[in-house]
């Protein structure tokens, strides 16, 4: 059966090995390409490379996939990585910043490797029997994946930013309010509605939720509760 992440775009890799021979992936594998996506596109599709990696992260948030989960991609310079591994790619050139869309991206890649294959989101070394590491601490001589922040990828809150939570937030209950007031609900009631959101999206963001918040679903429940309120006698 081959595994395909279903946001990615495929680029298929010749440089691969058919199958798993050591079993299941056990470990996520960062890299940066100090390069451009196009040119790693083009580097792991030429079979003279001899390199590839299963998936790459371009710097807008696009998810390439050069290879199938259930093959063996060559993108750790050891055996053992590459059988046990899953590889990651993240455009980047140093100096370059990592763009919240790009990092969005890949912790969402992660969370569905996790699900598929049962990889701990622990950051680790290489004497560790599972998780996510940089392809430096594997023990290959390379400042790859540089500074990458896996920590920040492998977190809970990495759907959203607090930043990105609070924009979020601000526009739906302004929304909200703006419908109330249309509909000619006294003021008091908009006030009321505007604290249950945000006391809801506050809940979440203190559990890391990670995934967006569901702006539909907690404007609905704080507008039922504040019509339950006003049909008691």
């Amino acid at each position: 059966m081959s595994r395909v992440y279903p946001d990615s775009y495929s680029a298929p890799s010749p440089n691969f090995t058919s199958g798993r021979p050591w079993g299941p992936p056990r470990y996520i594998v960062e890299h940066w390409t100090v390069g451009s996506a196009h040119s790693v596109e083009v580097t792991f599709q030429n079979p003279d490379a001899k390199v590839s990696a299963h998936f790459m992260v371009t710097r807008e948030g696009y998810v390439v996939q050069f290879v199938e989960l259930d093959d063996t991609a060559w993108h750790s310079g050891t055996a053992g990585f590459n059988y046990l591994g899953i590889g990651i790619e993240h455009e980047h050139i140093p100096e370059q910043d990592w763009p919240e869309a790009q990092l969005r991206a890949s912790a969402a890649l992660h969370r569905w490797l996790a699900q598929e294959f049962g990889i701990p989101l622990i950051h680790v070394d290489a004497d560790a029997s599972a998780g996510v590491l940089g392809h430096r601490e594997t023990g290959y001589a390379t400042a790859c994946p540089g500074d990458l922040p896996i920590d920040r990828l492998i977190g809970g809150d990495m759907a959203f930013t607090k930043e990105q939570y609070a924009a979020e937030l601000e526009d739906f209950v302004k929304d909200t309010v703006r419908v109330i007031v249309q509909n000619e609900v006294l003021p008091p009631l908009a006030k009321d509605i505007e604290a249950r959101i945000a006391s809801a999206t506050a809940a979440q963001l203190h559990t890391h939720t990670p995934q967006p918040i569901d702006t539909a679903a907690i404007v609905a429940a704080a507008v039922k509760a504040v019509a339950d309120k006003l049909t008691k006698p």
